[in-house]
């Protein structure tokens, strides 16, 4: 507050009696005044009244503060210092009047002097950014805050706009220091510009840290892990961790992550995490804790299973269903498959079977992680049996199937009445025909398995080629039980050929996993179950039961090759029949009934390469007067085979060049149409097979090993030179007729030729225990001897034969085969046979490497062949084809 001093003088008149001049003129007194602001900085004035006058350069002023000279004080005008604030001048003035009256007068007392007190500005908040900073101004000479003006500077330089008492500190504050300035006049009139203290170099503001665990339901055996999360960053960032249950520190749990032990069960865990962010702001933070930690579970794997099973046609929608304990409430990946192959795009749990799918075996797999977390992978269901494009009820429905066949059509037979289909002609290619899986597993009645009876045959025309055994017509599964030939079709041939009833034409056809029982034909005289023309047909694990006792023709007849209509040649057919049962036949009585015909026809065809393969079959009963394989091509290939309990030959009888080889023949030891391999001159190869128990006795031309002339007149031998056929490494043990030079045809040009060699024959053999592998110990020989040559135009080489035999050489030619030149022969070998792992009896000592080897037979039971069966041959017969 201004304060304005006007104080009338004391006066001290010092009057004479007198005056100098005499006059006697009385004294007025004078007096002083003090004049001006008592403030800091201001200027107090005196001035002297008196009516006698003031006498010029007389005036002399002493100016105090609170009583006290102020030094250096003398004039009538002083500016006030801040070493008089608050204290009260006064003045003293000694002067003449002009008169000459000495006078000396003083004025009165000032109020105290106003000084200046300095205005304070003071800064409140963090210097962080985003935070608020606050001046506050604090003057003892009061403040109109509306007349204060702020600035604010960082790093000294002003802020745009900043200019209000608070500031909020911005991102580009960040390391530089913060100032506040006021500028203003205090209620005492001084002018006053005040400057805070700097902040400390801003930083950036601390967002606190946050520490999680990902599991918030642990149960014993978890993994917890922890995760620290900070906006200021911690890459690079040491943090410590500590694990606490129930607040209580884990002795030793530091890391980031904790494996639950039992010791925390019915505990809650916690994990606390300290470190220095990368703004270097010090954090102490703890998580939340977690529920009680409870026991471990026991995951019971989930199953996926289909609304159904059986039967799904074309069209069709099937539905997968995940079963879990734990549930499985959450995501799940389905993923279709059709014969083991992911379907693109089949991902839900719903799939309708495509017209792709028939013929294939449809499955599901299901991932997922289960409502207890665990991981469920790999759970699947399948189909128990292929999709199907129709199933079919009867024959009516069959018929009408077949007339409306398309390629790509897969026909399941469910179970039902199918006897007297008649013919049902296939003239398209890819039709697969088979039975549903209910009718595979029955066992009763034929309306149960869906068999095909009475007059049935199936006709595959040349129009259904396929061009390779994906796309070729496959028949499997299939019934026959006492079925009978169609007269008046394509299956009734003229009286000079076979009837069928199932006839092939088509390349590719594939007959597979069919069961032909109980033939009740008894009106033709010849009949071949199943007839495979074509080219790379494919019959496997059949079983072929029960063919009618003395009616001639075979099982199965495969023509000897097929015919290439743009060439006009004939190519190799290069059929495989493979892993079939044949059994219950008995043709004892019929010269032309047979277990098998591979090549049908004595004529030219015959002599043009094939390559047929007929291997790993089992002949069990079959009792054929003469053949129980009749071969009637060129090319081809016999090996692996057993024949067991049955009569007849394998006869190499037309065509040139096939081989025979590692078949194993088990005699009935007491019938004489017990044989082995029948053999013509033609280059033919019959090579490391086993015979035991042989019993051939008196019917010409049968013995295990037979070279032969009879053939040699035929019309498709005929235009063929004859080569040597090759008789080497097989094995004859306790066999009555081991090797046969037959008397038939020998009288016929060109000769006959053939080279035995290594050939082990073992009679009198007299094992420890005898077996079906050792013949019968002593078996009776023919007079003549084991070795009867009874053909004085054949000519045989032998090389390196070792016959074991009390009697060796016979017949009528036996003049000229020539003992010891090139065979061993004796009553019994210096060394004593052995017998391997699986029953095959080996030379030993000088007779090691004689005979066959037998670690290339195997014994075929019938378990191991037919419908149904899964074995597969483990030995290696690949140099068959280098023979």
């Amino acid at each position: 507050m201004k304060k304005k001093i006007l104080l009338s003088a004391v006066v001290l008149a010092l009057t004479g009696c007198s005056n100098d001049d005499g006059y006697g003129i009385g004294n007025f007194r004078g007096s002083a005044s003090l004049s001006g602001d008592a403030r800091v900085g201001e200027t107090l004035s005196v001035s002297i009244t008196d009516k006698d006058g003031v006498k010029s350069g007389t005036d002399v002023y002493t100016w105090m503060a609170d009583g006290a000279t102020i030094a250096g004080a003398t004039a009538s005008a002083y500016v006030l210092t801040e070493a008089e604030a608050g204290k009260q001048i006064r003045v003293t003035v000694a002067y003449s009047d002009e008169r000459n009256n000495k006078e000396e007068t003083r004025t009165q007392t000032s109020e105290p002097v106003i000084g200046n007190e300095d205005g304070v500005l003071t800064l409140t908040g963090v210097a962080e950014t985003g935070a608020t900073l606050t001046a506050t101004l604090a003057d003892g000479n009061g403040i109109d805050p509306s007349a204060v003006v702020y600035s604010w500077l960082a790093d000294g330089a002003v802020i745009d706009g900043a200019t209000e008492s608070s500031y909020a500190i911005a991102d580009t504050d960040v390391g530089k220091t913060i100032t506040a300035k006021a500028d203003y006049t205090d209620r005492d009139g001084f002018s006053e510009s005040v400057l805070s203290a700097t902040t400390d170099p801003v930083k950036v503001a601390n967002t606190p840290g946050m520490v999680s665990i990902d599991k918030q339901a642990p149960i014993v055996d978890d993994v917890l892990t922890a995760t620290v999360a900070d906006d200021n960053g911690t890459e690079g960032v040491a943090i410590s961790y500590q694990w606490l249950a129930d607040g209580v520190a884990i002795d030793g749990a530091t890391s980031p992550t904790f494996s639950v032990t039992s010791a925390q069960l019915d505990k809650a865990l916690s994990v606390q995490a300290t470190y220095t962010d990368q703004a270097e702001n010090a954090e102490d933070i703890v998580s939340e804790q977690t529920a009680p930690v409870a026991a471990a579970l026991i995951n019971v794997p989930g199953s996926v299973s289909l609304d159904q099973f059986t039967k799904l046609v074309v069209g069709q929608t099937v539905t997968a269903m995940v079963d879990d304990d734990n549930g499985a409430s959450g995501t799940i990946n389905y993923q279709w498959q059709a014969d083991g192959v992911d379907i693109a795009g089949a991902n839900s749990a719903e799939y309708v079977v495509a017209a792709t799918d028939a013929g294939k075996v449809l499955s599901v797999v299901a991932n997922y992680i289960d409502d207890a977390g665990f991981e469920e992978t790999g759970h699947g269901a399948e189909a128990e049996e292929i999709a199907y494009s129709k199933i079919v009820n009867n024959f009516a429905e069959l018929m009408a199937a077949f007339d409306g066949e398309v390629e790509g059509d897969v026909i399941g037979m469910a179970p039902g009445d199918y006897s007297n289909a008649g013919l049902l002609t296939v003239d398209v290619k890819d039709l697969h025909l088979t039975r549903t899986a209910d009718a595979i597993a029955a066992s009763g009645t034929a309306i149960e398995t869906a068999a095909l009876s009475g007059e049935v045959c199936f006709e595959i025309l040349a129009t259904a080629d396929g061009s390779s055994a994906a796309d070729g017509v496959k028949f499997d599964h299939l019934h026959f039980a006492d079925f009978n030939y169609v007269k008046d079709t394509s299956c009734d041939t003229d009286s000079s050929s076979d009837d069928y009833y199932i006839n092939n034409k088509a390349a590719y056809f594939s007959l597979t996993n069919t069961l032909m029982e109980n033939e009740a034909n008894t009106s033709s005289s010849s009949t071949s179950w199943v007839y495979v023309g074509g080219s790379k047909a494919h019959v496997a694990r059949n079983t072929f039961s029960g063919k009618v006792d003395g009616k001639k023709g075979s099982f199965i007849r495969v023509s000897a090759n097929g015919l290439d209509e743009e060439s006009n040649l004939l190519p190799p057919a290069q059929h495989v029949v493979e892993y079939n049962l044949f059994q219950n036949f008995d043709a004892s009585g019929q010269s032309s009934g047979y277990g098998m015909q591979l090549g049908d026809t004595t004529g030219t065809n015959s002599v043009n390469t094939a390559g047929h393969v007929l291997r790993y079959n089992l002949f069990d009963g079959i009792l054929a007067k003469t053949r129980v394989v009749k071969v009637q091509t060129s090319g081809s290939y016999v090996y692996g085979n057993t024949f067991a309990n049955t009569y007849g030959m394998v006869s190499l009888e037309n065509g040139q060049q096939n081989t025979v080889y590692a078949n194993v023949f088990i005699g009935m030891n007491g019938n004489k149409y017990e044989s082995g391999v029948n053999a013509a001159a033609y280059g033919h190869v019959v090579s490391n097979n086993y015979f035991a128990g042989q019993a051939s006795d008196s019917d010409s031309e049968r013995a295990s090993l037979v070279l032969t002339s009879n053939e040699n007149s035929d019309s498709g031998n005929s235009t063929l030179e004859t080569s040597a056929t090759e008789f080497s490494h097989n094995t004859i043990v306790n066999s009555m007729a081991p090797f046969m030079v037959g008397a038939k045809g020998c009288s016929d040009t060109p000769l006959t030729s053939a080279v035995s060699m290594a050939n082990l024959l073992l009679n009198d053999y007299a094992p420890a225990e005898n077996t079906e592998l050792t013949g019968i110990n002593g078996a009776t020989k023919v007079d003549d001897g084991s070795l009867v040559d009874d053909c004085d135009k054949a000519t045989v080489t032998f090389e390196n034969d070792h016959y074991y035999s009390d009697e060796t050489v016979g017949g009528s030619a036996a003049s000229k085969s020539v003992s010891g030149t090139g065979v061993i022969t004796a009553a019994a070998p210096a060394t004593a046979p052995v017998i391997d792992a699986n029953g095959f009896v080996q030379g030993a000592g000088d007779d090691a490497g004689i005979g066959a080897d037998t670690s290339k037979l195997y014994r075929i039971k019938a378990s191991d062949v037919g419908v149904g069966s899964t074995w597969e041959s483990e030995i290696d017969h690949s140099e068959v084809f280098g023979l």
